[in-house]
């Protein structure tokens, strides 16, 4: 017999976390999908002003 595995994992299957939760999983990925999101926006958006004052050498008016 060999070829079928000794315990089928039904949780697995039914795509159950470890808490029992169907929805929990998906949730945390949506949650960390949107939090990279906004770091990727934000970060970038924050530092313009340094560069485009500091690096470039702009006056503070060409922030508006």
């Amino acid at each position: 017999m060999g070829l079928l595995p000794a315990r089928i994992d039904t949780d697995r299957i039914r795509g159950l976390d470890a808490l029992g939760s169907p929805w929990l999983s998906s949730v945390g990925g949506i949650d960390t999908a949107g939090s990279t999101a906004d770091v990727g926006h934000e970060v970038p958006t924050a530092r313009m002003a340094g560069l485009v004052t500091g690096t470039l050498g702009a006056p503070a008016a060409a922030l508006g």
